[in-house]
């Protein structure tokens, strides 16, 4: 600080003059305002580098930027999940939705997903991960613009319940098959269960049924098994985080409850324990109880006479029931 002059007369107080900041190199000219370059790019060679590319890259032409913004604009609009009825039936959530479908027996998750889009009049509908017809539970139906986040559902974990027969192996691996070994269970006892489920629990190799739905040149294994065809799938790694079974005394009917990562065969799971166990074992019965953090869902029974009903109404207003 430079030294204070002497009191001026008349009362009047001095003035302090301190000396300009330094500007060290790399500090910004003008904040808020410069922000953008930096005395580090006068001799940073990366930064002259991206000048140099942004540079020679090509202007972005009128249609390409009306394209993106679109692209930006649907990817920032959130699907809604259907969860009131019908307040949740209008074309707004009908284009962009979700919705979460108990599928019942004898369905497979295209049926599902081809019934929901005929009843609310929809242009796309497509389901988030396969289930056998001989199961029931919970399958995710995206509807319109909310197709595009399929993909996003399938790494999400599943939960699947169900029951264990113990003492034949079928072809299918399921009860949908004929039987081709009976073996004698008997000798199985709890101790036992526990610890062929804590063999199964982990990162643990599966080999799919050949009734399964894992493509094989593009099309499901049970194509090929249908046409007499079937193709021997080659084992796959598969994560089983959790896995409880029981039973009721004498009974070779095991129950279980799985938690697993995506590509998980329960139908393996039957077939692997029964071997474990030396007494051969089938999927006697299905259900997946949840898809990541959804486990409530619509029964069809419900759901399709109300879509039905007030669909034709919506279709013609843009903001549906309000």
């Amino acid at each position: 600080m430079l030294a204070a002059p002497a009191p001026a007369p008349g009362g009047l107080q001095p003035i302090t003059v301190e000396p300009p900041p330094a500007i060290e190199a790399g500090g910004y000219l003008v904040p808020g305002v410069n922000d953008g370059w930096t005395w580090d790019d006068d001799y940073n060679p990366q930064a002259l580098a991206r000048a140099a590319r942004a540079a020679r890259e090509p202007a972005q032409s009128p249609r390409a930027a009306l394209l993106q913004r679109r692209r930006d604009a649907e990817a920032a609009r959130v699907p809604t999940v259907i969860t009131r009825l019908p307040q949740h039936l209008g074309r707004e959530t009908t284009g962009n939705g979700v919705l979460l479908v108990d599928k019942p027996l004898e369905w497979s998750a295209l049926d599902v997903a081809v019934a929901v889009k005929r009843a609310v009049r929809t242009k796309r509908a497509g389901h988030a991960g396969a289930l056998d017809q001989g199961a029931t539970g919970l399958v995710i139906i995206c509807l319109g613009d909310a197709t595009r986040l399929v993909p996003r559902f399938a790494p999400l974990p599943r939960a699947y319940s169900g029951v264990i027969r113990l003492g034949a192996t079928t072809a299918t691996d399921d009860a949908s098959g004929d039987v081709i070994e009976r073996l004698p269970w008997g000798h199985v006892t709890d101790a036992d269960l526990e610890a062929a489920g804590k063999a199964l629990t982990g990162e643990i190799m599966q080999v799919p049924s050949v009734w399964s739905s894992t493509k094989i040149d593009g099309r499901p294994a049970y194509w090929y098994a249908n046409r007499g065809e079937p193709r021997t799938l080659p084992p796959r790694a598969a994560v089983i985080s959790s896995l409880s079974l029981w039973r009721e005394p004498g009974s070779n009917d095991v129950g279980f409850r799985c938690e697993c990562g995506r590509g998980a065969s329960m139908r393996a799971l039957a077939r692997d324990l029964g071997a474990a166990l030396g007494c051969g074992a089938h999927l006697l019965s299905l259900r997946r109880e949840g898809i990541g953090g959804f486990s409530r869902a619509w029964t069809l029974d419900v759901f399709l006479p109300l879509a039905k009903r007030f669909a034709k109404g919506f279709r013609d207003s843009p903001a549906g029931p309000g």
